[in-house]
C-alpha cells in the first residue's frame, strides 16, 4: 500500500507543469538564449490550469503589510514566505515538484544551464507579496547560496495575479545597465496570471518590480508570485561572493528641461531625494559595520601571524610575539617574542639563514637581559646564550639587524635573515 500511494504522489507531482510546455522546450531555449537585455524566457500558461489556481486559492496572505519591513529596517509592504514545504494547501507538492529530476531537466531544456540544484530552504524565495507602494529598485542578486555555497543560476518566477491592470505597474522590468540613465533598455513584463518570467542570474542581469499603485478602492489587493532559485555546484567565470546590489530608480522621464513641474513632480522628485539620502545612509552604516568587523579580523590576523610564523623549538611555548616575522619567514629589523619555558631552560639557540653568497651582516642577540653580537653571511649562521642559571619563568628574545636592507625593487620590505629556529634549550 505504501508503494502505491508513493506512486500515486509522484504521478501528481509528474503532472503539475503544463503538458505543452514541456512539448515546446526547444523554442523557448531559442527565445531564452536570444533574448535582450539579457537571457529570460516568458512563459505563459506555465502550471497546469488547475494547479495555477490551488495556488492562488491557498497563497498565503499577509494579514499585517503595514507591519512589514525591509533589510534596512524602513517599512516595505512585501511580504516573503520560505517555509514552502510547510505552508497549507498545494503548496508541499509543488516544493516536492521542483526537487524531482523531470522539473530540473525542464529547466535545464528551456536555458541550457547543466546541473541545476534545488534549494530546500528557499533563500529569499518562495511566496512573494507586495501590497501598494511595494516595488523593488533595480538590482542584480547575490551569487552564492549562505548554507551550501552553490552559485545561483535561474530565477523562476510564477505570477498569480487575475485581473491584473497595467495602471497598476508591478510589471518586472529587464534593465541592460541601469547606471547608464540615458542609454538603459528596459524590457517590462507584466504580472499576470500564471506566466512565468525565467532569467539568468548574473551581474548584468539587472531587474527591477515597478511600485505597486493601487487606487484606493483595490487596495485590499496585492501582487502575488511563487519564485523558485536554482543553484549549481560551479559555474564558468565565477565573480567574487556579493550580496544583492542595488541602483536607485531614476527621476521619471518627463522631468527635464522645458518641462514646468506641477506639485506632484515636485513631490515626487522629493521622495526620490529622500529615497536616495535614506539609501547611502544606510549604506554608510553598513560600511561602518563592516569597517568594524574588518578591523577585528584584521587585528586577529596579526595575532595569528605573529603567533604561527614563529619556528619554536624545544619545551616552552610562545606567550606573545612583539615584532613579528613575515609570512615568508624573513625578518625585518627586528624581531622579540616572550617564551615560556616547560622545563627549566638553560639557554637559547637562534638560527638564521641567507642566500649563498649574501654579504655578512651584523646582529644582537638579547635573551631575558644577556646580549650576544654576530654575524651571519650566506647559508646557515647561529647565536647561542647561555644562562648562568636555569629559567623556569616567562623570558624575552629579542634579535636586532640595524643594517637591514630593501630586498629588491618590487619587494620594499628592509630585509635581514630567514629565522630558521628559535631554540630552548633545557638540561637532558
Amino acid at each position: 500500500m505504501r508503494a502505491d500511494r508513493r506512486d500515486a504522489q509522484v504521478s501528481v507531482i509528474d503532472s503539475l507543469v503544463n503538458e505543452r510546455v514541456k512539448a515546446d522546450t526547444q523554442a523557448l531555449h531559442r527565445k531564452f538564449a536570444s533574448a535582450e537585455p539579457f537571457q529570460h524566457v516568458v512563459i505563459d500558461n506555465f502550471f497546469k490550469p488547475e494547479v495555477a489556481e490551488a495556488m492562488l486559492a491557498d497563497f498565503p496572505a499577509e494579514k499585517e503589510p503595514e507591519k512589514l519591513l525591509n533589510e534596512f529596517g524602513a517599512p516595505n509592504p512585501k511580504s516573503v514566505r520560505s517555509d514552502v514545504s510547510k505552508l497549507k494547501g498545494i503548496y508541499p507538492v509543488v516544493d516536492q515538484y521542483i526537487q524531482t529530476e523531470e522539473f530540473l531537466q525542464l529547466m535545464t531544456a528551456i536555458t541550457g544551464i547543466p546541473d541545476l540544484k534545488y534549494d530546500p530552504w528557499y533563500y529569499g524565495a518562495g511566496t512573494h507579496e507586495n501590497f501598494h507602494t511595494a516595488g523593488l529598485d533595480p538590482h542584480y542578486d547575490f551569487n552564492i547560496h549562505p548554507k551550501t555555497g552553490y552559485h545561483r543560476r535561474l530565477n523562476a518566477i510564477v505570477y498569480l495575479n487575475k485581473d491584473w491592470k497595467p495602471e497598476w505597474n508591478g510589471a518586472i522590468a529587464l534593465h541592460s545597465d541601469p547606471w547608464d540613465l540615458k542609454n538603459d533598455q528596459v524590457t517590462a513584463i507584466a504580472p499576470e496570471f500564471n506566466r512565468c518570467v525565467v532569467f539568468e542570474t548574473t551581474e548584468s542581469s539587472w531587474h527591477s518590480v515597478t511600485p505597486v499603485d493601487l487606487p484606493e478602492d483595490e487596495r485590499r489587493r496585492s501582487r502575488k508570485s511563487f519564485t523558485i532559485y536554482l543553484y549549481t555546484p560551479t559555474r564558468p567565470d565565477a565573480a567574487p561572493e556579493h550580496g544583492t546590489v542595488y541602483v536607485q530608480l531614476p527621476l521619471p522621464k518627463h522631468i527635464k528641461a522645458g518641462h514646468t513641474l506641477t506639485e506632484q513632480d515636485v513631490a515626487e522628485i522629493d521622495a526620490n531625494i529622500a529615497r536616495r539620502h535614506e539609501y547611502l545612509r544606510n549604506l554608510y552604516k553598513r560600511e561602518l559595520q563592516f569597517s568594524r568587523v574588518i578591523d577585528e579580523l584584521r587585528e586577529q590576523l596579526k595575532e595569528r601571524c605573529k603567533m604561527s610564523n614563529v619556528p619554536l623549538l624545544g619545551y616552552a611555548t610562545l606567550v606573545e610575539v612583539g615584532a613579528p616575522v613575515y609570512t615568508d619567514g624573513w625578518l625585518g629589523k627586528e624581531f622579540s617574542c616572550t617564551i615560556r619555558p616547560r622545563r627549566p631552560a638553560s639557554g637559547v639557540t637562534v638560527k638564521l639563514w641567507k642566500p649563498e653568497g649574501s654579504e655578512p651582516l651584523a646582529f644582537t642577540l638579547t635573551v631575558d637581559g644577556i646580549t650576544r653580537s654576530f654575524e651571519a653571511g650566506g647559508g646557515f649562521s647561529e647565536c647561542t646564550v647561555e644562562f648562568s642559571e636555569l629559567r623556569r619563568e616567562p623570558f624575552d628574545v629579542r634579535l636586532e639587524a640595524p643594517g637591514a636592507q630593501r630586498a629588491s625593487d618590487k619587494d620594499v620590505r628592509e630585509l635581514s635573515a630567514v629565522l630558521d629556529s628559535v631554540e630552548v634549550l633545557s638540561l637532558t
